[in-house]
């Protein structure tokens, strides 16, 4: 009701209090929403940890494997020649 367009012309009191009765029409339906939300962004939020927390353990397999095999060979080298 806020941010609605078509009630901009209204004052912020009386968007509010529309939007206060339209809550009271319906509780249900309105609690039912805000219940179906906050699940939502529980289990993004969880979602969001575990795949940054997957990419990161990801990429450093990645690294490990990219740089590894370079380190090895780099110390196989004798002294004269990494100089």
């Amino acid at each position: 009701m806020l941010v609605d367009p078509a009630r901009s012309d209204r004052p912020v009191r009386a968007r509010l209090g529309l939007a206060a009765r339209v809550l009271l029409a319906d509780p249900i339906r309105f609690g039912a929403l805000g219940v179906a939300a906050g699940v939502i962004l529980l289990v993004s939020t969880i979602l969001t940890a575990a795949v940054l927390t997957i990419s990161v353990a990801f990429l450093a397999l990645v690294a490990c494997r990219s740089a590894l095999p370079v380190a090895d060979r780099l110390e196989a080298l004798p002294a004269a020649e990494s100089a």
